[in-house]
């Protein structure tokens, strides 16, 4: 009997950190090379994505109103090993923009 009640704890925590997946998403802004992307910064959301818990990111203010060339989001396995654990109340994005 002890044995099912580990296996069962065991599983309870390893399918959440097993179906958190990585996900790397580039926008591209026409056809022209694209500029190198600074470090990422986080985004922070949560409540199974419904809520935005920092502002949204405005390439206006990040290019300096030049235009942007590439916009990448970003889930890596800490991040998702982050939302994995807090059972998605909590997902961090890495975000980084380059600008024409």
């Amino acid at each position: 009997m002890e044995t099912w009640k580990h296996a069962a704890r065991v599983t309870a925590i390893l399918i959440p950190l097993l179906t958190a997946g990585c996900s790397k998403i580039y926008f591209h802004n026409g056809t022209a090379p694209a500029a190198p992307v600074p470090p990422p910064e986080f985004h922070h959301v949560g409540i199974l994505g419904l809520v935005e818990f920092s502002q949204p990111e405005n390439l206006k203010t990040i290019c300096n109103d030049k235009d942007w060339s590439v916009v990448l989001t970003e889930k890596s396995f800490i991040t998702g090993l982050v939302s994995a654990v807090t059972q998605q109340l909590y997902t961090p994005w890495a975000f980084s923009a380059g600008c024409k």
